[in-house]
């Protein structure tokens, strides 16, 4: 399950990652000149997170399969 809660009033959201073994919490927010903390990731960079991370992971797992050794994709 995913959550979204207000964290402070600096427009920071908690996102809770909830599974049967653990609890991961992430959080999003805003740079500094539209009100937020300047500390968390956007919404886009989340986004764009998640394509990154989906191409890792299939990139990896090919790579894998071939034997191939790597460090980063």
């Amino acid at each position: 399950m995913v959550v979204a809660s207000k964290k402070d009033n600096n427009w920071t959201t908690q996102i809770t990652l909830t599974t049967d073994e653990n609890i991961r919490p992430i959080y999003a927010g805003q740079t500094t000149d539209m009100g937020g903390l300047g500390t968390d990731l956007k919404p886009s960079q989340l986004v764009l997170a998640g394509y990154a991370s989906c191409t890792h992971m299939t990139v990896s797992k090919l790579l894998s399969n071939d034997n191939i050794d790597y460090e980063d994709v």
